[in-house]
């Protein structure tokens, strides 16, 4: 969920951070979440992040060793409280990130029915 290495629930934000786990990921792509953010990060060099907060199609290469995080379905933190998901194709050598609405008030209503905290309900429809 947050990282190959330990801990385990390290955020992974940064292309420094990314290089570093390239000797935890036995695979060219990883594929991570925890931040519930977007991003398509590069394993090869932290000279550059190549997407963050991306919408869209971002052209995978096979050359390159790719951190990806599709995003968050329920409990976005990027701002944008729709539903966060990617594809990948593994024959186009493409992610496709996708955004899409869901019944937050449902969801909402559902985390205050089950006695959580109501700031959890409140951060769904801003998407923190």
């Amino acid at each position: 969920h947050g990282s190959p290495r330990d801990p385990l629930w390290e955020y992974v934000v940064s292309p420094s951070t990314a290089l570093a786990l390239r000797v935890h990921c036995r695979e060219a792509h990883c594929i991570v979440g925890h931040t519930h953010r977007q991003t398509v990060l590069c394993m090869v060099s932290a000279a550059e992040q190549l997407a963050v907060d991306v919408d869209g199609s971002v052209r995978v290469s096979l050359s390159q060793r790719l951190l990806l995080n599709p995003g968050a379905v329920g409990q976005p933190r990027d701002g944008d409280p729709r539903a966060a998901y990617a594809v990948y194709d593994d024959e186009d050598q493409t992610v496709t990130f996708h955004r899409v609405e869901y019944d937050v008030a449902g969801a909402s209503a559902a985390i205050l029915g089950a006695g959580l905290p109501q700031a959890l309900a409140l951060r769904l429809h801003a998407g923190w």
